[in-house]
């Protein structure tokens, strides 16, 4: 039996995404792109999924980290901290995208995000150069 994982439920145009707890550093109730005064890029998961709302109302800010480095992600909404005792594998085709899994809520389907998938993602569709930050 797997280990119970915790994440932070995030959400972008109504949908529900999810980051490993791990991987936060902090969360703003802002526009942020610095971490500890430090400029680093910024993301905004609503552009880069495709989904049709404003990125203007996108006023909450996660700071992940990972081994590709510190950055921050623009969402709509931050939900609570949430426990659950399994993440179910993405079938394969998913697992392609910036996805490590998902949990099945009583408030619908979480994709879980795999941070170090979605900088790389990232680094891939947008030349270095571009980044914010």
């Amino acid at each position: 039996m797997s280990a119970p994982v915790r994440y932070l439920p995030i959400e972008i145009s109504g949908r529900l995404f999810g980051f490993p707890i791990a991987s936060v550093l902090a969360v703003h109730g802002n526009e942020s792109d610095s971490a500890e005064g430090e400029s680093i890029m910024c993301i905004d998961l609503g552009c880069l999924f495709g989904l049709a709302d404003s990125p203007a109302l996108r006023s909450q800010t996660v700071i992940l980290s990972t081994l590709a480095g510190v950055y921050a992600v623009r969402v709509d909404a931050l939900h609570p901290i949430r426990t659950v005792n399994k993440v179910d594998a993405m079938p394969p085709l998913l697992a392609m995208c910036p996805f490590q899994g998902v949990v099945l809520e009583p408030d619908g389907l979480v994709l879980m995000i795999d941070p170090r998938q979605l900088i790389e993602l990232v680094r891939r569709a947008v030349p270095e150069d571009t980044h914010e930050g």
